[in-house]
This record gives structure tokens, C-alpha cells and sequence, in this order.
């Protein structure tokens, strides 16, 4: 806000807005610059590999791939019913792109994600068993919705 209000005030000025205006204006931009900060945050505690977005799946290409149901998982309500999905299938069919683009997604709509392959969720695991933290690991995990 401090950084904007300058501006806005200005352009207030120039547009003959009231003060409401002026201080509706103002916390909108604070909101939304807050918004996409938590996404931005969320996006990257969650540690996908790479940015894969939905509309850059080719959906022909996969003719095995479901739309109808990639798209209803992207709505992330399988995430307020507690449900989980796995991806199975050969190589190069798009498990991982959309894995991430869901994951991505569900960031955008507040939600906390973690993505693992299922081989660093084990080798984790694993790791955590050895240093005798699989309790922690445990804790960490529930924080969040994973993505495998």
C-alpha cells in the first residue's frame, strides 16, 4: 500500500474518484498483490520440478488420458472430499505434466501441495527411517496434499 498510494492518489485526483474510491482502490491492489504472493509462496514450498500448465497438455496425443475427469480434478474437489488420485502408465504419457498442473492449480486455490515422485517419497522415507525422523517426515506430510 505504502508503495502505491502515490499512484493511486493521482489517478484519483485525475478521475475525480472520492476518497472511498481512493482507499477501495488501494486495498484491492493490496489484496490482490497479497493473493499472488501466498501463490507465488505455496508454488514453490511445494517443489515441482517444473511449471506444467493444463492448457499445455495435449490431450490428443494421450488419447488414453480422460479430459472430462482431468478437467473435474482440476477443479480440486477431490481435495475437499479427501479423496486421492494416482497416475499409472507407461512413460511419456503425461502423468508428471499433469500432476503438476493439478498441483499448480490447487496452489492457486489455497491449497498446500508437496510434490514427490514415488522414488524420492520412498528414498524420504527412507532417509527419515535411518535418522530415526519419520515421525517428523509424517508431521510435514499431513501439513499437506501430496502430489505423486
Amino acid at each position: 500500500m505504502f508503495r502505491e498510494h502515490e499512484k493511486i492518489a493521482r489517478q484519483c485526483v485525475k478521475e475525480n474518484k472520492d476518497y472511498n474510491k481512493f482507499l477501495e482502490e488501494l486495498s484491492s491492489l493490496e489484496v490482490t498483490e497479497r493473493f499472488a504472493r501466498a501463490n507465488s509462496r505455496r508454488v514453490q514450498q511445494a517443489g515441482f520440478p517444473i511449471s506444467k500448465e493444463l492448457s499445455d497438455f495435449n490431450f490428443s496425443q494421450s488419447p488414453s488420458v480422460n479430459k472430462k475427469r482431468i478437467l473435474d480434478l482440476y477443479k480440486g474437489d477431490f481435495i475437499r472430499k479427501q479423496e486421492n488420485i494416482v497416475f499409472v502408465g507407461p512413460p511419456g504419457v503425461g502423468k508428471t505434466h499433469l500432476s503438476i498442473a493439478i498441483g499448480r492449480e490447487a496452489c492457486r486455490r489455497g491449497f498446500k501441495v508437496k510434490y514427490f515422485t514415488a522414488a524420492g517419497l520412498v528414498n524420504d522415507y527412507v532417509e527419515a527411517r535411518a535418522e530415526r525422523e519419520v515421525k517428523r517426515l509424517e508431521a510435514h506430510i499431513k501439513t499437506k496434499h501430496l502430489i505423486l
